[in-house]
């Protein structure tokens, strides 16, 4: 496995990885930290409802957008992620619970025992090295800890930046491996919807079925709002599709 430089590795998860305006598989097209945050919601509320955790790690937290969610739903969170350019782009007075971690190669800024809780959701495909991190979480969880990770199984084509995607009978495997006694997780195909592609077909169907019109126009721009830009059919997915592994 070739190495890669600390720089390097930085450079590649920076501004056009998050905003880069452009539809590239394996990015965002545009990272809004206030739209995820919002997004989150319903997913925080769950866990705090059925999980009560007092303490939360955000594996590969981006701009902080989950760490904000569970620190308005009253949870003591945290988050970390390679990105420079995406931690200072979360809002100040977020940036002191963020920290900049090559989760491949780099020791967790945190002492043992010292959380409850662990998002990792969309990021373990990322890592050339996951079982580095996945050791330092065994490090810095408590005994009865529990995980919500979610990933891909599937390689989207033109995808060059998600090294690490396996099928879910690896991952199944993998967890059983791990000493975290409660593994939750959801497996998705694409995270990153082709949102032109999603866009014209639903654009065709609504044409087929009401023709062209300033209400229906408006009606499907609502609806491609609600299913998109808030992600909520991506999130509704995940929380359907969760199981527990161990226990």
């Amino acid at each position: 496995m070739p190495h890669t430089s600390d720089e390097s590795k930085s450079n590649r998860f920076a501004e056009d990885f998050f905003d880069s305006g452009r539809h590239v598989p394996g990015t965002f097209e545009r990272y809004s930290f206030a739209e995820y945050c919002q997004t989150f919601k319903p997913l925080t509320e769950t866990i705090v409802k059925h999980f009560c955790p007092r303490r939360v790690l955000d594996v590969g937290c981006a701009k902080g957008s989950l760490v904000c969610a569970f620190r308005e739903s009253g949870v003591e969170a945290f988050g970390v992620d390679i990105s420079e350019y995406a931690i200072s782009s979360a809002p100040m007075s977020l940036q002191s619970f963020l920290t900049v971690v090559d989760l491949d190669r780099n020791s967790l800024p945190f002492k043992n025992d010292f959380f409850d809780f662990v998002t990792f959701l969309g990021s373990i495909e990322y890592l050339r090295n996951h079982k580095h991190v996945i050791a330092e979480l065994e490090r810095v969880m408590v005994d009865d800890g529990s995980m919500f990770l979610t990933t891909l199984y599937r390689q989207p084509e033109g995808d060059i930046y998600r090294f690490n995607v396996h099928s879910k009978a690896f991952w199944l495997e993998e967890f059983e491996r791990w000493s975290i006694p409660y593994v939750y997780y959801a497996f998705m195909g694409d995270y990153f919807q082709s949102s032109g592609r999603s866009k014209f077909i639903l654009s065709r169907a609504k044409k087929l079925l009401f023709g062209k019109s300033r209400f229906t126009d408006a009606f499907f721009v609502f609806l491609w709002d609600i299913f998109t830009k808030l992600h909520i059919l991506n999130y509704g997915v995940i929380l359907l599709t969760l199981h527990k592994s161990k226990g």
